[in-house]
């Protein structure tokens, strides 16, 4: 999503989170983007090899409200 546009980005982000969380989706997000590494239910990163659990946040939410979370 690095060559798109911030609002297209950010809905792309969101799109991937819901299918996390709505569908159950298991996703593997590889990114250098802080931010939407910030809004990932677990992060960790590599380091010369080595995986490091970072955080994990069971209850992150979309930083864009789906039209459906507002009826």
């Amino acid at each position: 999503t690095g060559n798109l546009d911030g609002h297209t980005g950010a809905e792309i982000h969101d799109l991937i989170l819901s299918l996390n969380h709505e569908l159950g989706m298991t996703i593997l997000v590889v990114t250098h983007n802080a931010q939407l590494a910030e809004r990932m239910p677990r992060r960790v990163r590599m380091v010369e090899g080595t995986l490091t659990e970072v955080g994990h946040s069971p209850t992150q939410t979309p930083a864009t409200p789906s039209p459906e979370a507002h009826p």
